[in-house]
């Protein structure tokens, strides 16, 4: 369990930092849309992990397996910038785990939504921005999330492209 609090917490970090409304922007290459990169904290809040059967004996998870966690997004400066929302299904169990992810970053003018696929126990996570809603309409992007060992913190870097 200790293990899926730290891929989950991964992700959460990750996310979260995509929705930053503290950014900056650049042209990209002449055209109209905009690259955005910004940096966030996530803080884990809230985990659950959910043994469905078959249940297994000392924390082997198992496909159908599912964990679900909320974050606090915090600015480096430390404010809040938002709340990220994830769930993530376990695909393959064992040693060779895989979870499917997906997961909201709520921010003040609007959300992201990002997806990943994590394999094992990351320090580094690469999770995918398809879209989002108000200011962070039609994004798309990515989140690199690198978790602190033996902590609830992720530090992410998150770099959207704007229409």
């Amino acid at each position: 369990m200790q293990r899926k609090s730290f891929l989950f917490a991964v992700l959460a970090a990750a996310v979260s930092a995509a929705v930053v409304a503290a950014v900056s922007f650049a042209a990209d290459n002449g055209s109209t849309s905009k690259t955005v990169t910004f940096k966030l904290t996530e803080k884990s809040q809230v985990f659950n992990y959910v043994d469905n059967p078959p249940t297994s004996k000392g924390h082997v998870s198992s496909p159908g397996d599912m964990f679900v966690f909320s974050s606090e997004l915090l600015t480096p400066a430390g404010k809040r910038a938002g709340q990220l929302d994830a769930y993530c299904v376990v695909t393959r169990g064992g040693k060779s785990e895989v979870s499917e992810c997906t997961g909201t970053f709520s921010l003040a003018g609007g959300e992201l939504h990002g997806v990943v696929n994590i394999k094992g126990e990351p320090n580094v996570t690469k999770i995918g921005i398809i879209g989002g809603t108000g200011a962070y309409q039609g994004a798309q992007g990515t989140v690199v999330s690198v978790s602190k060992p033996d902590s609830n913190i992720s530090h992410d870097t998150v770099t959207l492209q704007l229409p």
